[in-house]
This record gives structure tokens, C-alpha cells and sequence, in this order.
């Protein structure tokens, strides 16, 4: 396509598209009328922009074969491919290094669990220990506590018998202090 025949067709392609957007804004009015209009005048300045573009580009000097365009086709596809193949590589390593870190934290979790019932259950044994050595120093103290009341009733008695010996000896204090 010549130079003269893309200008054309692109300023044919603008003028399409500002009166179709002014038709739509005519048919449909309002808000939905420029909505449409502009996406329509949208669509026509980007029709335009590339057929602009594609007249500054230079054209190949002749027709290419399609050989020529399958094997560049297959070149661009097989670079595709290559890269596709090196993230596939990469997210299996990563899947790799996650699986063994979740197999690293399964077995932690495993040894924790086992630590920490094993220490549950020596604690559990060590409470009962403390309940029973609780439990015997009540008794003992109670036992104690009746000895100790018993010694204290036989010496208020043996006291209580005394009682006229003490008065007996006070006097004779009191005696002596006054004479």
C-alpha cells in the first residue's frame, strides 16, 4: 500500500468514527450516548494512530515467502517455549524446596507433640507426688497436733493439782520480800 493510499485510508478511518460517535450520541443520548460515542471515537483515533504508524514503517523490499514467515513464526514460538520451559523449572524447584520445608516442619511438629505429651505426662506424675507428700504432711501434722495437745493437757493438769503448792510458795515470797 503506498504512502498517499494509508493516509487515506487513515483519515477515512477518523472521519468514520466521529460520525458514528455522533450518530450514537444522537441515537442513544445522555450518559449512554457518550459513553458509546466516546469509546466509538476512541476506537477510530487508535484505528487511525496504527494504520499512521504502519506508512512510517519501511516496507520490505519484496515479497517474503511463506517460508520465510513460518520459520520466523517458529523461531518466536520456539523462544516462547524456551522461556516457558525455565519457569516450569523454576516453579518445580520452588514446589521441591516447599514440599521439603513442609516435610521439615511435619516432623518438628511430630517430635514437639511427642516432647511435650512426654513432659505433660511426667508433670502429671510429678503433681501426684506433691498430692501424696501433701496429703502425709497433713497427717503428720495432725498427728503432732493431737500429741502436742495431749502433752498440754497433762501438764495443765499436773498444774491444776499443784495449785496449793504455789500459792503455799508465794506466800513465802511474799514473806520474805516483806521482811
Amino acid at each position: 500500500m503506498s504512502r498517499g493510499t494509508r493516509r487515506l485510508v487513515a483519515s477515512s478511518a477518523l472521519v468514520v468514527g466521529v460520525v458514528a460517535a455522533v450518530a450514537a450520541f444522537l441515537v442513544f443520548g445522555g450518559l449512554t450516548g457518550v459513553l458509546y460515542g466516546s469509546g466509538i471515537l476512541l476506537l477510530s483515533v487508535f484505528i487511525w494512530a496504527r494504520i499512521r504508524a504502519g506508512s512510517t514503517t519501511a516496507e520490505p523490499a519484496g515479497p517474503q515467502s511463506p517460508a520465510a514467515q513460518d520459520g520466523r513464526r517458529w523461531r518466536r514460538k520456539s523462544r516462547i517455549i524456551a522461556e516457558l520451559q525455565v519457569e516450569l523449572t523454576a516453579a518445580q524447584t520452588r514446589l521441591a524446596e516447599r514440599q521439603q520445608a513442609f516435610a521439615a516442619l511435619d516432623a518438628r511438629l511430630e517430635r514437639e507433640t511427642a516432647d511435650a505429651l512426654a513432659r505433660q505426662a511426667s508433670l502429671e506424675d510429678r503433681i501426684r507426688e506433691l498430692e501424696a507428700a501433701c496429703d502425709e504432711a497433713h497427717r503428720l501434722l495432725e498427728d503432732e497436733l493431737m500429741r502436742f495437745e495431749q502433752s498440754l493437757d497433762e501438764l495443765t493438769g499436773g498444774i491444776g493439782d499443784r495449785d496449793s503448792e504455789l500459792a503455799a510458795l508465794a506466800r513465802d515470797l511474799e514473806g520474805m520480800l516483806a521482811g
